[in-house]
């Protein structure tokens, strides 16, 4: 090997250049005919320095490197080290070492590396239950290796400053790549397929860079467990990610961006209040968010759908988790709402290793929770129920297995048809407008749910427990009280124009409607007219709209009306008990 010292000087505008050869430096040949029959052999007549050139042939020994040396096949594939299932086949503990252009195969450990900034390049190695190590090592690189037949691919423990780049580990039996208490380590362009636990995993260490990788098979594409500072780019996790952790450090401290999983994006969004998720496929990872929405999108076939970590006060509506392994994992994230959404053929519907799942919210405060493929319960009445509504009225709360022993009861209405999501649309006349929403709309914020007619209306009115709300147009929000909607309620609008009310909400099964003594501004959340048996019996009257009429009002005996979809009614209740009425929504 040659090694050039270069000093640089400046004296009065020259430079000065001094090179210095290392001239004792030799090439070892090693193989048949050879002045060395055996790599042994050429090791300890090396002197640092020196590069060992071996020649095609398997050689059966387990070899120690403690010299810096450059080791090198002619031919990756046919200079072979056989480890005899030895041990380690190579054991590097040298500083500066190259070792490439060579097969190793049959060991416990097929490379080994102790020494710093060791370069192990252009190799491939086979049927080794620990294909390549790096323990406590200060730089080091792993470049165009291939791994295959073995129980666990590439091991950093304890080191720093470690670059991997165009790896291939096929079918470990555990993981690709594991790495613990490491730092600064890039992987790059690698591929990882079918391990038995991870293609990667990633254990107490900090400031680790996965770029353009593509990994399929196995449990997460990636795990982190009580690592920090993660950089993600560009890469294909099939499976998705797991994160674990006991602070919000270990979730928090990550950099994701421009990833993928089977079947769409993966997600992950941080320290963030008020966004709406609509429409997503993937996987999505919540982390410190709050006040947020995530609706109608497909979460499936990955190893944890949703994640909420630290996060609070979100609403999912409407939502698919299929297949997955865990359909949505809640670590110390509480005082969700979860509402209308299918939880299908996932080993754990839901996880939580602090429980922390059984204190978020499982219903919509309307009479519906969420469909369950593992919920065996009848719609027969019982309980209090009312039989044929779509909603389970035996084996409640639904129970699921939620850590593996631990049965939590969470969801009191649980459906007994999957959700799904449609669009109605309302034709609103100028003028004064009586109407009602049949849907479960994501948002209720007026805004959100009159956003198609927007501009086009100046007034709401709406009367809820015995009380009058509104809003108009331009009026300081302080006297605006009318801001939310739901499905159970009537209202009225204003039209400045004729419009169409865009309306895209889930399914529901039913909706309990409170009738207090007195008059009630109700809505018709259902997809089909019925009459009016279907009242409770002590609503006597009902107000219709008629806008010739005084108040744009006309009364009629409750039982002697055509009750139709997306209209508001004004119901009088007599008698001095509130009363429920169960709107079922009966899809045509």
């Amino acid at each position: 090997m040659l090694t050039l010292s270069i000093c640089l000087a400046f004296v009065t505008g020259t430079m000065v250049i001094h090179l210095t050869e290392n001239v004792d430096a030799a090439i070892i040949e090693v193989g048949d005919g050879m002045e060395y029959e055996c790599i042994n052999s050429a090791l300890e007549n090396a002197t640092d320095g020196d590069t060992i050139l071996i020649h095609q042939g398997t050689y059966q020994e387990n070899i120690l490197v403690e010299k810096q040396l450059v080791i090198r096949g002619t031919d990756s594939t046919g200079v072979i080290i056989d480890g005899s299932d030895d041990d380690i086949a190579v054991n590097i503990v040298a500083d500066g070492v190259i070792f490439n252009n060579l097969s190793v195969i049959n060991a416990g450990i097929g490379v080994k590396v102790q020494g710093d900034n060791v370069h192990v390049e252009n190799c491939h190695v086979n049927n080794s239950d620990k294909a390549i190590v790096l323990y406590n090592v200060l730089g080091g690189h792993v470049q165009d290796v291939t791994i295959s037949n073995s129980e666990d691919g590439i091991l950093i423990w304890h080191s720093e400053d470690i670059s991997i780049f165009n790896v291939t580990v096929n079918a470990p039996l555990q993981n690709g790549i594991r790495l613990s208490e490491s730092c600064d380590i890039i992987i790059d362009g690698c591929i990882i397929t079918d391990p038995g636990y991870h293609p990667v995993y990633v254990s107490r260490s900090n400031e680790i860079f996965i770029d353009d990788c593509f990994f399929s098979g196995g449990s997460h594409g990636l795990f982190l467990y009580k690592s920090q500072s993660i950089t993600l780019t560009h890469n294909h996790m099939a499976r998705g990610i797991g994160i674990n952790g006991d602070s919000l450090s270990f979730f928090d401290s990550h950099f994701l961006e421009n990833n993928t999983v089977d079947g769409g994006v993966l997600y992950y969004l941080r320290s963030i209040n008020g966004i709406n998720m609509t429409g997503i496929t993937g996987q999505i990872v919540l982390v410190n968010v709050t006040e947020s929405v995530v609706y109608n999108s497909i979460f499936s076939d990955l190893e944890t759908g949703m994640i909420l970590a630290y996060s609070n006060d979100n609403i999912l509506v409407g939502n698919t988790m299929g297949s997955n392994f865990e359909g949505v994992k809640f670590i110390a994230s509480t005082e969700n709402t979860l509402h209308h959404n299918n939880f299908i053929n996932n080993t754990r519907q839901v996880y939580s290793p602090d429980n922390s799942s059984k204190e978020n919210t499982w219903t919509d405060g309307l009479g519906d929770g969420n469909h369950w493929s593992d919920y065996h319960g009848i719609d027969d009445g019982s309980n209090g129920g009312y039989p044929g509504d779509g909603v389970g009225d035996t084996e409640i709360p639904h129970p699921f297995d939620d850590k593996g022993g631990g049965y939590h009861q969470l969801d009191s209405e649980p459906l007994i048809n999957a959700t799904k999501t449609v669009t109605t649309y309302i034709h609103l006349n100028s003028g004064w407008n009586f109407v009602s929403l049949e849907l479960v709309t994501p948002s209720h914020q007026l805004a959100d749910v009159l956003e198609s007619v927007d501009g086009m209306y100046d007034k709401l009115i709406v009367y809820e427990a015995q009380s009058w709300f509104s809003f108009v147009d331009g009026r300081p929000n302080l006297f605006n009280n009318f801001n939310k909607i739901n499905r159970s309620m009537g209202f009225w609008i204003h039209m400045m124009e004729p419009g169409n009310l865009t309306v895209t909400g889930t399914t529901p099964a039913r909706t309990k409607i409170v009738l207090n003594p007195g008059w009630n501004m109700v809505g018709m959340p259902s997809a089909t007219a019925f009459y009016g048996e279907n009242l409770p019996e002590n609503v006597t009257i009902v107000g219709l709209f008629n806008d010739s009429m005084e108040y744009m009002l006309e009364y009629h005996n409750a039982g002697d009306v055509i009750y139709l979809p997306n209209n508001g009614y004004w119901l009088k209740l007599e008698g001095d008990v509130s009363v429920v009425w169960n709107v079922v929504w009966c899809s045509s």
